[in-house]
């Protein structure tokens, strides 16, 4: 068959004309599979990660396997990429063609896994030194192979490759794999290299089977530790009916539909907004089709206008004639009636019966003055707090927006958006919508992180500017760039930060390394408030006569007097240079770390004592009125932040865990450069300076 060149794809690439193998010389099974690959094929935004942590097997990573890689191919857009491996790349195409587990479950089908499986799905194997010497083997293979064969080559590095054999799909009389993988045209991440392979083009690719390129590559004798040709539909799958979406892409084989907001994926509309929904759909066969196109007016919104569409009720259907190689678009607008909180979601309609991709966008309410986050006035005043942490954010706000945000610690928020399991972290899943919500803010789908472990298809594993508003605020746990949490505010042309003093941009490079903090999320205020603009911030005046702008101490007295961590010794001193107690230090770690005001018992104090050792910060009862040493406050304050980091000593007069582990967060210094003095009494001052420092690590 000849090959045509068609109109653009995705407004950039060209894309060959093709066709389908022969129905008549394939099963209908075979014809699913090969059909739900090209589908996968033309929905590209799909790219392979060399981190195993981001991939998420199971198996290899003791993650949890996300609902997002198993997704349908039409969930991947272009607003919202979703990511796969090789091995699960046909497992996918099995599981959405004929409903076949391709290895008995998800967190087994690793590369490794197909090469050894054995049984009736076991076409050949061959290994270096076996019955057949290479050139046969690999003859033997090219004259076995049928479309829905998987190919898996084993390299002796231990690595290996997975790729699906699909027939002559394109025409030029070759035989035709569709894989996932990376380099030209496609992406990988991999943590240990930074980000240099990070392409988001797609990586799910149509390559001749044998070509020069492959035999070079992927079946050169000397690279490889064997290949196994599998064959899927002579065992299980020989069995299953094709998935009703597999009879329909059969039917309409190359076509790709596309769902898309005019807000975007990450978008939060307000009540009264419009929101257009356009659907592109794309012919790529050689017939022309006439596509019947369905589509439900979302809950919580009320249409508008849909040219061209017969309407009854909430449902919209279109009868769309597409010729070969032609793309058309359809749309309907709508207008939002639901309230903040609501997730307004488009979802159930089909385009040649084949499910469109569902998106879901949160109501927000009134958005905040990005024209006055773009004036850069603020950056000064701002840049001369020296803010740390989530005080980067609330001081941006405050000077930026005047408006008094006064979000609490990271290690405060976190807890409210994520459950500890293990080592990792698991979204909490009820959002609520009332007024204020530190939790509300959470933006639907913008978290993420190497040990995040989430069941659900809302989590991001690309980080563009694209999918912030002006105004939210992107925190990101410890990762290889930052020891410790990282706080940035979008101000609708860039992600800004403080660091040294200074107000500094974080381009999308640098942005995408945060992909494998800890954990990492999206806060948007105005999902938490109808009016966050109505939160005024009204400077306060330092009110204590022995802490003055030139003292070393004075940001953080009065930060810390500004929230109500610390008070005064009267109503107008703070004693800077007054010894700390243990009654005293106790209050101000527990406040550090998020806990409550606790009762007063014998001592004022007393419900500290009992809460520390309770939480296990102190194994034994002390004095709360003796004065605490440097040292005591350090086993304290480290076991209360789950601190156990071992770093390099820099002092000579101890090599106390609890101390070293505090000073590689950043938290508290020597006295000189390589003395600590462990015996020593903290101040006042100098204590405000570590719980400041505290409550933004």
């Amino acid at each position: 068959m000849k090959r045509i060149l068609v109109a653009p794809l995705l407004a950039a690439l060209l894309l060959p004309l093709v066709q389908a193998a022969s129905a008549e010389t394939l099963t209908v099974q075979q014809q699913a599979v090969v059909q739900t690959a090209i589908a996968f094929y033309l929905k590209n935004p799909y790219m392979q990660y060399g981190s195993l942590a981001l991939t998420a097997s199971a198996a290899q990573a003791k993650l949890i396997y996300r609902n997002d890689h198993l997704a349908a191919p039409e969930e991947a857009t272009a607003d919202r990429p979703l990511y796969s491996v090789c091995s699960t790349f046909c497992y996918l195409v099995y599981k959405h063609a004929l409903g076949y587990d391709l290895a008995g479950s998800v967190e087994k089908c690793a590369t490794v896994n197909l090469f050894v499986m054995k049984g009736d799905i076991l076409v050949m194997r061959y290994v270096p030194g076996g019955e057949l010497p290479f050139a046969e083997a690999l003859a033997e293979l090219r004259a076995a192979v049928q479309p829905g064969d998987v190919f898996v080559v084993r390299r002796k590095d231990n690595t290996g490759h997975a790729m699906l054999f699909v027939g002559d799909v394109d025409g030029d009389g070759k035989g035709d794999i569709i894989h996932c993988t990376h380099g030209s045209g496609g992406g990988s991440f991999d943590k240990n290299k930074g980000v240099d392979k990070y392409e988001p083009e797609g990586s799910i690719r149509l390559d001749d089977a044998f070509s020069t390129r492959m035999s070079e590559k992927a079946l050169s004798a000397d690279a490889i530790a064997g290949f196994a040709l599998l064959r899927p539909l002579a065992a299980g799958a020989k069995d299953c009916a094709p998935m009703p979406s597999a009879i329909q892409r059969i039917k309409y084989p190359w076509l790709a539909v596309e769902r898309t907001v005019s807000c975007g994926y990450y978008g939060s509309p307000e009540t009264g907004d419009e929101l257009t929904y356009t659907l592109t759909l794309r012919n790529s066969s050689v017939g022309a089709y006439t596509v019947p196109v369905k589509e439900t007016v979302p809950v919580g919104t009320a249409l508008k206008e849909a040219p061209g569409a017969s309407v009854s009720g909430g449902d919209l259907s279109w009868s769309v004639p597409i010729a070969a190689g032609e793309s058309r678009t359809l749309s309907y607008t709508v207008t939002v009636t639901a309230p903040r909180g609501t997730v307004i979601t488009a979802g159930g309609g089909s385009a040649a019966g084949i499910p469109s991709n569902t998106l879901r966008n949160r109501v927000g309410g009134r958005k905040v003055d990005a024209e006055k986050l773009q004036r850069q006035t603020w950056q000064s005043a701002v840049a001369a707090e020296s803010p740390e942490g989530v005080e980067i954010a609330n001081s941006i706000y405050r000077h930026a927006l005047g408006i008094d945000l006064a979000l609490p610690s990271f290690s405060a928020l976190t807890p409210l958006c994520f459950q500890v399991v293990g080592k990792g972290w698991r979204c909490i899943p009820t959002v609520p919508t009332e007024e204020g919500s530190d939790r509300a803010m959470l933006l639907d789908g913008m978290l993420g992180g190497q040990y995040v472990l989430e069941p659900t298809a809302d989590r991001v594993l690309e980080l563009r500017s694209s999918y912030f508003a002006p105004g939210d605020i992107f925190l990101s746990g410890g990762n290889m760039v930052d020891k410790k949490p990282a706080v940035f505010v979008y101000t609708g042309d860039a992600l800004v930060t403080v660091s040294g003093g200074k107000v500094t941009t974080v381009n999308e490079k640098e942005l995408v390394k945060r992909l494998i903090s800890n954990v990492f999320f999206c806060l948007r205020p105005s999902l938490a408030y109808d009016d966050v603009n109505a939160l005024v911030y009204e400077a306060k005046a330092p009110t204590f006569t022995d802490v003055k702008a030139g003292d070393w101490f004075y940001p953080y007295v009065t930060e810390l007097a500004g929230k109500g961590v610390v008070n005064g010794m009267t109503a107008t001193t703070f004693a800077p240079s007054g010894n700390l107690t243990y009654g005293q230090a106790l209050k101000l770690i527990a406040k550090a770390v998020g806990e409550e005001d606790q009762p007063a018992g014998a001592h004022w104090a007393s419900g500290y004592l009992a809460l520390a050792k309770n939480k296990g910060w102190l194994t034994e009862d002390v004095d709360l009125n003796a004065h605490i040493t440097r040292l005591a406050l350090c086993r304290i304050a480290a076991k209360a932040k789950g601190l156990y980091i071992q770093a390099q000593n820099p002092f000579k007069d101890t090599n106390d865990p609890d101390v070293l582990a505090l000073n590689a967060a950043g938290i508290i210094n020597g006295m000189t450069e390589t003395t600590f003095q462990p015996d020593g009494l903290l101040t006042r001052a100098q204590i405000s300076k570590i719980i400041s420092l505290m409550m933004k690590a």
